[in-house]
């Protein structure tokens, strides 16, 4: 044992008997070198020098304890308070209203053909299926209604976030008994209170007397109206100010609108604004331009367009002068080029414009035919009768001038009928004396009822009496100096409309109206003396008192023109 034990005392052989460095001196207690030692050694390094313990050691070993409570207990703080627009909450309420809006046009104008009162009848119907309809594929499918989804908005349970929990990073979502109850709330319930109320109204449940269950039942409807409206205000006031519940019945059920992306930028875009503000100045625009842009006068200046002298001018140079001549594009002794549908010998254009007819037409116009055809239709009128007041009496009578027989009188009928009171009634009609196809006025003078005003007048062929369309404020054409009615001529000359008449050429290369009675161009008149008008036959009572009134017609004419 004592070998033992001296044994046990010397070092044993091996690597780690030998210090690594000589130079360090080991303890002969076998305890830890000292500082100064390890510091002086060749091989000390900074991880080998232990270091003095940081200044909150201590107080982070007291502290340990209260830091592990509060990390157990973080679950329990509340979370930030999740902020949502409300202009993008009533926003999407809109879009809602105009989506239901939009899909029901449809539908009523389809119904419409059907029978025209049935959209009115069934709109109620409608609309709720529609409400039904889109509640299921929007929130029920999708947690969202559609103008929800254009906000980035959807619903959540808002129960489930009650307390601690309402900015999380997932979103509750709508429970069975939320989805059953919601379109009950807010499209069963309206449509069942309109049709009680108009069930109501129709049995005048308001007329009844104060103890009748009726008149109880239609007070206590109106009371519930008036405490619904009152709820509707102090939820929207109560939504103004915490931007949680748009509805009374999203609060009620507990359901919120959140964002679905929160992470996404609210990025303000007006592309929309900028289309719809270009296209309402360009609706404003064409509003203004359309009412100065006449459609018939532009038709006829496009039609006009190939015979435009400039253009005609450039094709005569342009073509040779065989090609141009079988065009019939010729210049005159002035210089300047002109297009005339009688001069073209090419077959194919003869038949598009219809120059061969018109040519022939011309070529075997005999002498006598032109002198007639100077005469307009009205040249048999006397100098009294207005020969526009006259046609428009044949026109209200049925008659109808034949463009073949100018100057004779005749008159050619529409398709015959077997209806009396058609105007147009029978081939003979205007040859009795009582026809249908008279003016009412007409038959008297015919059947000599008037003897005095007719034999001043006469009544014409036709039947009608000269006296009903005497000049009236006599104006006459010039050059051709033919009274007219002020109002009738002023009607040809000055209306919008008949100024693209005014501006096209006759095949003489003429201007204006042509007067009815010698088929000359008007494009002027003046003031006729009324002693032009006034013969032998005019010496009567009754048409010196005419001349009277025409006379102070005139002057408050003349005392209007000189106030203006």
């Amino acid at each position: 044992m004592a070998d033992d034990s001296s044994g046990s005392s010397r070092p044993i052989a091996g690597p780690s008997s030998q210090p690594d460095n000589p130079a360090i001196e080991q303890p002969s207690n076998g305890g830890m070198p000292s500082l100064e030692a390890l510091a002086s050694g060749p091989y000390a390094t900074d991880a080998q020098i232990p270091h003095p313990p940081p200044f909150y050691h201590s107080a982070s070993q007291a502290a340990s304890s209260s830091i592990a409570s509060i990390r157990s207990s973080l679950h329990r703080f509340p979370t930030p308070i999740l902020k949502i627009q409300r202009v993008n909450q009533l926003d999407a309420e809109l879009l809602d209203r105009e989506l239901a809006e939009l899909l029901l046009d449809p539908v009523k104008k389809a119904l419409g053909t059907i029978r025209s009162t049935l959209p009115s009848d069934l709109e109620p119907e409608l609309l709720l299926l529609l409400k039904l309809a889109l509640f299921k594929f929007s929130i029920v499918d999708r947690g969202a209604s559609y103008g929800s989804m254009l906000q980035n908005l959807k619903y959540r349970n808002e129960w489930a976030h009650r307390g601690a929990l309402q900015s999380t990073a997932r979103d509750q979502p709508l429970s069975q008994l939320q989805l059953t109850l919601y379109p009950l709330l807010t499209i069963i319930a309206p449509y069942a209170g309109s049709k009680w109320k108009d069930h109501m109204t129709s049995l005048s449940y308001s007329d009844m007397p104060n103890n009748d269950p009726r008149r109880l039942l239609w007070k206590l409807t109106h009371a519930s109206q008036r405490l619904w409206s009152a709820l509707v205000l102090a939820n929207f006031a109560l939504f103004l100010a915490g931007g949680k519940f748009r509805s009374v019945a999203d609060r009620v059920l507990g359901m919120r609108l959140t964002y679905a992306h929160r992470t996404m930028n609210r990025n303000v875009s007006f592309e929309f604004l900028n289309r719809q503000l270009v296209w309402h100045a360009f609706t404003e625009f064409l509003l203004f331009l359309l009412p100065l842009v006449r459609p018939k006068r532009l038709l006829r200046r496009l039609l006009k367009l190939p015979t435009h002298p400039k253009l005609l001018a450039v094709v005569f140079k342009s073509l040779p002068l065989a090609i141009s001549t079988s065009l019939g594009i010729r210049q005159d002794a002035a210089g300047r080029t002109r297009f005339n549908r009688s001069d073209i010998s090419v077959p194919i254009l003869k038949n598009i414009v219809g120059g061969s007819s018109k040519f022939i037409a011309k070529a075997k116009k005999a002498p006598t035919e032109e002198v007639e055809a100077e005469e307009g239709p009205y040249a048999h009128l006397p100098v009294e009768v207005c020969a526009i007041c006259y046609q428009r009496l044949e026109s209200q009578s049925g008659l109808r001038r034949d463009p073949t027989k100018i100057g004779t009188g005749a008159l050619s009928m529409g398709i015959p009928t077997s209806d009396p009171l058609d105007p147009s009634s029978g081939l003979l009609a205007p040859n009795r004396p009582n026809s249908a196809s008279q003016p009412l006025n007409a038959g008297t003078g015919a059947t000599g009822s008037d003897p005095a005003r007719n034999a001043v007048l006469g009544v014409s062929s036709d039947g009608i009496t000269y006296a009903d369309a005497i000049v009236t404020t006599p104006y006459e054409t010039v050059p051709c100096h033919h009274a007219y009615c002020y109002v009738c001529i002023a009607k040809q000359l000055l209306d919008e409309e008949m100024e693209d008449e005014l501006d096209e050429e006759d095949d003489h290369g003429q201007r204006g109206w042509q007067c009815l009675r010698c088929n000359t161009r008007v494009r002027e008149t003046r003031r006729a003396a009324v002693a032009q008008l006034s013969g032998d036959q005019l010496d009567t009572n009754d048409e010196a008192s005419g001349a009277e009134k025409e006379e102070e017609e005139y002057e408050k004419e003349e005392e209007e023109y000189e106030k203006v």
